[in-house]
């Protein structure tokens, strides 16, 4: 906030800053077969130690298993659909470039850089 930056911010007054949540991994949809359960649960594996999925990516996490899955098992996959799990793995940082630009959690660093002086 400004005030913050102009250095006259005071909790008493203007209110505690939000700090960042918690990111909770989405539980995958009730109507998911055993097949698109394992499918959810790679992608979990590998999203979510990174910790910037959370719930309201949940839409994109189910259209990426069903595409992910359909691509390994249909004969028939168009390049549409490729194009749409391409974009997808992009948005949720599956991708080197899309994931070197994700946000990262931010670590509260409590240390105080001049206790070595």
């Amino acid at each position: 906030s400004l005030k913050l930056i102009q250095g006259n911010y005071r909790p008493s007054r203007h209110g505690e800053i939000n700090k960042r949540q918690e990111c909770i991994y989405p539980e995958p949809p009730n109507y998911f077969d055993d097949n698109l359960i394992q499918v959810w649960t790679e992608t979990k594996t590998i999203l979510e130690p990174h910790g910037y999925i959370d719930k309201v990516h949940a839409v994109y996490l189910e259209i990426y298993c069903k595409l992910l899955h359909e691509s390994r098992t249909s004969e028939n996959f168009t390049a549409a659909k490729l194009t749409q799990l391409r974009l997808i793995s992009a948005d949720l940082g599956c991708t080197p470039i899309s994931f070197e630009r994700m946000p990262r959690p931010s670590q509260d660093d409590t240390s105080n850089p001049f206790d070595g002086f």
